[in-house]
């Protein structure tokens, strides 16, 4: 049992997006706690232990290019950044990452339209339109990859006396009579503010009533593959269009330590679909697949291989600014799951928190 601890604000999880929040917060003085379910922070940006090596990033992330989100970043947060040379691959030819994403997330849109699903589609031509009008500004990337934004977030969250319990699963948020309860696997802890994300939460429960929530459910497919002897020029984040399996790769040897030997290549690719196929032969067939668009001079040998499969459950927008609504401002949502759209910029407007009656 965790005891009748308290806090300020409690949150679900330590995605980049939360812990940005979070450092707002516990900036402003207030006591902040962050449970994490998981023994490594990040959420689907963590860079932990994999294939032998320490620092593996388990998806292949790009960080769109918002002016506000880098100076954030660079100059606030104190995040060293480098230019990312992404771009994206249609038909074996390379295009410029800024319109191909904007139309990327269009198509996203369009395709959630045609299933009806008005929240995702909402979302996506909202980033479509963000992409297209931020398209001639370069993209950026950690230096030390997911686990160096990871690594200068955490540090200025607990800097600033932040808290991160890892290994607490948060099964319950409850506000009855303005006050709110977090309930967990280890306890109950009681906050101020509750502070959960579209892919971090919990269900929630208000004056006795349970609210209902919409979820997006899906599956993000990855691999990483620790190739030898496959040629091809360094890789920065390529998304790959109109391919019947492969959808975006990054080269993340140079954030891996120890260093990858000369003439390996550490990649983490996503793809379409379960293929399958046990690990091996999946990191063959996706192998084959870069050497095929080209990527990659030949498959070369596959030296080993990891599934990073992430499920999604995302919470709908509308079902966060509800529960929002309807929490009395006792439950903070933060209404998507991408970093960049969801980010919180450094004017934001701190909501004061009331004493608990």
């Amino acid at each position: 049992m965790i005891g009748a601890e308290s806090a300020d604000v409690v949150g679900i999880g330590t995605s980049p997006l939360t812990l940005m929040r979070a450092i707002r917060l516990a900036e402003s003085g207030r006591r902040v706690l962050l449970a994490d379910r998981s023994a490594t922070m990040g959420g689907g940006w963590m860079a932990g232990s994999l294939l032998g090596f320490e620092r593996v990033e388990i998806g292949a992330h790009l960080l769109e290019n918002r002016l506000a989100l880098m100076r954030c970043l660079e100059v606030d947060m104190g995040v060293p950044m480098k230019v990312d040379p992404s771009y994206s691959l249609i038909n074996g030819r390379r295009a410029p990452m800024g319109l191909t994403r904007a139309a990327f997330h269009a198509a996203v849109a369009a395709r959630a339209l045609a299933r009806r699903e008005a929240d995702k589609a909402r979302r996506g031509l909202r980033s479509a339109w963000r992409t297209a009008i931020s398209s001639a500004h370069l993209y950026k990337y950690p230096q030390e990859g997911a686990w160096g934004l990871l690594e200068r977030l955490g540090q200025r969250f607990l800097a600033a006396g932040g808290i991160i319990r890892h290994g607490l699963d948060v099964r319950e948020i409850r506000v009855e009579n303005g006050q709110v309860s977090i309930m967990t696997d280890a306890g109950v802890m009681t906050a101020r503010l509750a502070l959960m994300s579209s892919r971090a939460w919990a269900p929630v429960m208000i004056d006795g009533e349970a609210e209902p929530v919409d979820v997006e459910h899906g599956m993000c497919w990855n691999a990483v593959l620790h190739i030898a002897g496959c040629g091809g020029s360094p890789l920065s984040y390529v998304e790959i269009l109109g391919d019947p399996m492969l959808k975006r790769v990054r080269d993340i040897g140079e954030f891996a330590r120890p260093a990858v030997a000369p003439g390996e290549r550490l990649l983490v690719v996503q793809y379409r679909r379960d293929q399958s196929l046990d690990d091996r032969a999946l990191g063959r067939r996706l192998a084959e697949g870069l050497a095929h668009v080209r990527l990659l001079e030949c498959p070369g040998v596959l030296l080993a291989v990891a599934r990073t499969d992430t499920p999604l459950s995302t919470l709908t927008d509308a079902t966060l600014q509800r529960i929002a609504h309807r929490s009395g401002g006792r439950i903070e949502t933060l209404e998507t799951s991408d970093l960049a759209e969801g980010f919180v910029s450094a004017a934001d407007r701190l909501q004061p928190l009331s004493p608990v009656a």
